[in-house]
C-alpha cells in the first residue's frame, strides 16, 4: 500500500511540475531537440492585418493590427515539417534546422459546387526563407483585403 501511495504522489508531483514549468516560447521542429540551445536556428516573427480606406485627420488611412493565425512550414523540396500557431498578438517563433523553407500562412479556401475555388479574405502571401546555422530569421506576414 505504501508503494502504491508513494507512486501516486510521485506521479502527481511530476504532472504538477510539468504543468507549472514556464515554457520558452520557442516551438521545436522535429529533430532539433538534441541541438544545444546556443546553436538553435529558426524563424521568428509576427502576423498582422493591414486595413485601409478609413481616413483620419493627419493619418494615411491605413493601420495594422495583430492577426493570430497558423502557418504551415515546408522544406524547399515541399516536405511538410510542422504547423506554427501564433499567439494572440500574432507572434511566433520556431526552431528549424538550417536550410530553405516555405512558410504559408492560413488562408480560408472554399471549393464551389462547380469545381471552382474561392480564396477568402484577408489574404497573406507565402514567404520563402533560408535559415543559416545559429541564426533566427525575422518574418512578417501582412494579411490584406484585396490588392
Amino acid at each position: 500500500m505504501k508503494t502504491k501511495c508513494l507512486a501516486l504522489v510521485s506521479f502527481v508531483a511530476l504532472v504538477a511540475f510539468l504543468t507549472l514549468t514556464p515554457r520558452s516560447g520557442m516551438a521545436a521542429s522535429p529533430g532539433v531537440n538534441s541541438i544545444h540551445r546556443s546553436h538553435l536556428s529558426g524563424v521568428r516573427g509576427e502576423s498582422v492585418v493591414r486595413i485601409c480606406g478609413l481616413t483620419f485627420p493627419g493619418g494615411s488611412g491605413c493601420f495594422t493590427n495583430p492577426y493570430p493565425t497558423s502557418i504551415s512550414v515546408r522544406t524547399a523540396t515541399g516536405r511538410y515539417v510542422t504547423t506554427i500557431q501564433t499567439d494572440s498578438q500574432g507572434r511566433f517563433r520556431i526552431a528549424l534546422r538550417p536550410g530553405g523553407y516555405t512558410l504559408t500562412p492560413y488562408v480560408r479556401v472554399t471549393t464551389l459546387p462547380t469545381g471552382g475555388v474561392v480564396i477568402g479574405l484577408p489574404y497573406a502571401d507565402p514567404v520563402q526563407v533560408v535559415v543559416p546555422p545559429r541564426r533566427v530569421i525575422p518574418v512578417r506576414f501582412t494579411y490584406r483585403y484585396g490588392g
